[in-house]
């Protein structure tokens, strides 16, 4: 298993890497097999590292991911060689979010690999990052990966969804959802696998475990990367002793930067980017049911749409709660979907909250003048409306029928204002001449479900 820390700083002279490894593994460029404890610092220069800084800057976007196999020898190096390929291939080639990745890396290596009896059944942990340079911001998505960030000098753990890849479970099978978290300029990420906090002790033989790692993460992040991976190397070497090594140890230290849009930024308005942030900060809160952040299709909703039953039934909600729920969500995710652009830089969100005796469903995207004005005209006409005048409005509505190129005439709109008892709220902002960012907020009364 390869280990790795990296700094991803680049400048125009150059860009360097910090790699290291545990166990024997192939130095980079090199026919040359290193044993060794020690970290190994790579530098590209000159040509080299302009090639490599316009391939980072690409799309403005990084991915970096931590895969630890669960299976071993043969079968487990199988899988690590198919899910290298797998990953590269559903990026490059689609362009997919974190999660729908993993989403898809799922099902392949279930038809490539589990459905095979004689090759065995086995997956692997990881952890995804897509790293957007231009807005600071991170969308993960993880298979019980770990994660640690350090922002504004307090460091938070994050965990991936509680299924591996290649998880078999026909009745609940996994759906990995992305999260996005903003991030500030000299931030560090750590990515790691459990071989870490799992390391047994030879004197005690006790785990290094989460407080031990997080305390020493905390203590030393405010060092330069070459002395973080000092002391954690020493960290582990000294708990271990001569004890054996429990499992695979990969820890990725990442020093995040961001590079500025050459092209001209769809984002113009300061009040949006406030907007963004705010959503950021509500899409980490504990309440969250369920977040999405990026572009919306059918399989996404009818996969959310389960999902949210399912958490809404964990969470034991009333059974009339549950089927408001799903139906205001596809409405919403609909009409995220049939007006979302496929280029588009600000990426639709969705969120639902539990708040004790109601649940809010927060969601944004981006529409073009002729939405805006229609959006704008029909929420201001139906929150006028007297819940009778509204009940006729839906019914005459729904009767006719009509039918345009992008859905319904409207119907999705005026259902999901009727059947939330019209508590709504909206926010239209200017992007640029003919786009603008809509937010919309739905809440549903637990207490008070017709």
């Amino acid at each position: 298993a390869g280990r790795a820390a990296a700094d991803f700083s680049w400048g125009s002279q150059k860009i360097i890497y910090y790699l290291g490894g545990i166990d024997n593994w192939m130095m980079f460029g090199q026919n040359e097999k290193v044993n060794s404890t020690e970290w190994h610092n790579v530098v590209v220069k000159n040509k080299q590292a302009e090639i490599c800084e316009k391939y980072l800057s690409k799309g403005d976007k990084i991915y970096v991911a931590v895969v630890d196999c669960t299976g071993h020898g043969v079968p487990g190096s199988l899988i690590s060689i198919i899910g290298y390929q797998e990953i590269n291939h559903i990026i490059d080639k689609y362009n997919y979010s974190p999660s729908k990745t993993l989403n898809v890396l799922n099902d392949n290596i279930n038809q490539l690999i589990n459905a095979n009896e004689t090759i065995g059944s086995d997956g692997m942990d990881l952890m995804l990052l897509e790293i957007d340079t231009a807005f600071k911001r991170i969308t993960y998505a993880g298979a019980r990966g770990y994660m640690s960030i350090v922002n504004e000098g307090i460091l938070t753990e994050y965990k991936g969804d509680k299924y591996s890849i290649g998880e078999k479970n026909n009745e609940n099978p996994p759906i990995f959802i992305d999260k996005t978290l903003r991030y500030n300029e000299n931030d560090i990420v750590y990515l790691y696998t459990d071989g870490v906090l799992d390391q047994f002790s030879e004197k005690d033989k006790k785990r290094l475990g989460t407080k031990v790692f997080k305390r020493k993460l905390e203590s030393i992040f405010q060092t330069s990367l070459n002395t973080q991976k000092k002391e954690l190397v020493s960290l582990i070497a000294n708990h271990q002793g001569n004890a054996k090594q429990t499992d695979d140890i990969t820890i990725i230290g990442l020093k995040l930067k961001s590079i500025p849009k050459t092209e001209k930024t769809v984002i113009e308005n300061p009040k949006i980017e406030e907007l963004l942030n705010s959503i950021s900060k509500k899409e980490n809160m504990r309440n969250n049911l369920l977040v999405i952040y990026g572009i919306v299709n059918q399989e996404i909703i009818i996969s959310t749409i389960k999902l949210i039953e399912r958490k809404l039934l964990a969470e034991n909600f009333p059974r009339k709660t549950i089927t408001k729920a799903k139906l205001l969500s596809t409405e919403i995710l609909q009409n995220i979907s049939k007006h979302q652009t496929e280029h588009q830089t600000i990426h639709p969100y969705f969120i639902i909250g539990n708040n004790k005796s109601e649940l809010n469903i927060i969601s944004g995207n981006v529409v073009d003048e002729k939405e805006k004005i229609f959006l704008s005209n029909a929420l201001s006409s139906y929150k006028t409306l007297e819940k009778d005048e509204l009940k006729d409005k839906y019914l005459q509505t729904f009767s006719n029928s009509i039918i345009s190129e992008q859905g319904n005439a409207g119907l999705g709109l005026l259902t999901i204002v009727y059947r939330s008892d019209q508590n709504i709220e909206h926010e239209i902002l200017t992007i640029d001449d003919n786009l603008y960012h809509f937010n919309f907020e739905v809440v549903i009364k637990t207490n008070s479900v017709n």
